[in-house]
């Protein structure tokens, strides 16, 4: 009883003087459950030294990390980066965010972010281990979080390894990303009625979230759309569904791709007479092959779409898979309409939402 006393007492001075974190509180009240990590999608919290992000290593960085997001109508970053120069600055609050990576210069020893990033060099060497390029952390102040430390032993040394492991740096990145656009997109839940409607009607299995409806529902096709009044937003989902042409595949082509999509977008129109969704081919299209959650492979088509005979446009992503079992190609597709508002973190969730995508049997 003395201890839980003690343990209260405790409590109630932090809360009044703000100055305990949130590891104290736990051990205090013997809580080791983590917070629910904060910041948006594809966000980063950056603890490096002023000299270091203004110099060499602060470019190189922000060139990988900062290059544009694939094909939007306007100009917006792979990721949003808050820079923080001292370990001061990590306040208790910021400490919860997803992602937060730490970049340091060994031979900077006075450095208090140096001296972060020594921490847990040091253990690696109690462990009797060789500590690797970069490494992360999972789970540290939140959950889901990761936290990332980059070092050199000089600046122009951390230039280099920057250059070097980017790949590896965005990968680890978009790998928290993914889940907090996940969660996003997964806030409203999946909606199961709609999930066991496609898989009765249409024989894919696709988890819409629960803020979205039924637009329009055909015999090959299905739309929904969730609308966001305060924001003017409009998140789309298609389905398009089509058998093979003379028993035969035409393979996962982008031309194949394309013109499924265009077949698909007449159904989307405007308020205009005429009008309809088709594909826009000015700035080109990014593809790639990927396997799918589900262990399906898949082209993925990034890309822009305008409304023929009417002043709309947006970002559009789709998925094409070849149903081989059942003789026929799956293409669904998501895509913005956002006029006033960034569109990366709207196109980030419907991925998450799309990666669903699975042929499942009738």
């Amino acid at each position: 009883m003395t201890k839980k006393i003690v343990a209260a007492c405790f409590v109630l001075f932090c809360l009044f003087a703000g100055s305990c974190t949130d590891e104290q509180v736990k051990n205090a009240i013997g809580d080791k459950t983590l917070p629910t990590s904060t910041g948006d999608i594809d966000e980063i919290v950056l603890l490096m030294p002023d000299n270091l992000w203004q110099g060499s290593a602060g470019d190189t960085l922000r060139h990988f990390l900062l290059q544009d997001f694939e094909l939007l109508p306007q100009s917006e970053p792979m990721f949003d980066i808050r820079p923080l120069g001292t370990m001061k600055q990590f306040t208790n609050m910021l400490q919860r965010s997803a992602v937060v990576v730490f970049m340091a210069d060994m031979s900077n020893t006075g450095n208090d972010i140096t001296m972060a990033v020594q921490e847990q060099l040091q253990q690696f060497k109690a462990a009797g281990k060789d500590a690797p390029p970069f490494f992360a952390r999972r789970d540290v102040w939140a959950t889901p979080q990761r936290v990332i430390y980059f070092y050199a032993s000089s600046a122009n040394e951390l230039t280099t390894k920057i250059a070097a492991n980017n790949k590896g740096l965005i990968q680890q990145l978009y790998e928290i990303g993914n889940l907090k656009a996940y969660n996003n997109a997964y806030a409203a839940k999946p909606n199961d009625g709609i999930a066991n409607m496609l898989a009765k009607d249409y024989g894919v299995e696709l988890k819409v979230p629960n803020n979205f409806e039924e637009a329009q529902k055909k015999t090959d096709f299905a739309w929904f759309r969730a609308d966001n009044e305060a924001t003017e937003e409009v998140l789309n989902l298609m389905l398009y569904t089509k058998p093979y042409s003379g028993g035969k595949s035409p393979g996962l082509t982008l031309s194949t791709a394309i013109a499924l999509r265009n077949e698909m977008s007449k159904n989307i129109t405007s308020q205009i007479q005429g009008s309809y969704q088709v594909a826009d081919t000015t700035l080109g299209f990014v593809t790639r092959m990927v396997k799918m959650p589900s262990g399906n492979e898949a082209l993925e088509v990034r890309g822009l779409w305008r409304m023929h005979k009417d002043f709309m446009g947006g970002p559009f992503l789709l998925y094409l898979i070849d149903d081989a079992a059942q003789q026929r190609l799956i293409v669904t597709d998501g895509f913005v309409f956002a006029p006033k508002i960034d569109k990366r973190r709207l196109m980030r969730k419907l991925e998450m939402v799309l990666r669903s995508t699975r042929p499942v049997s009738r």
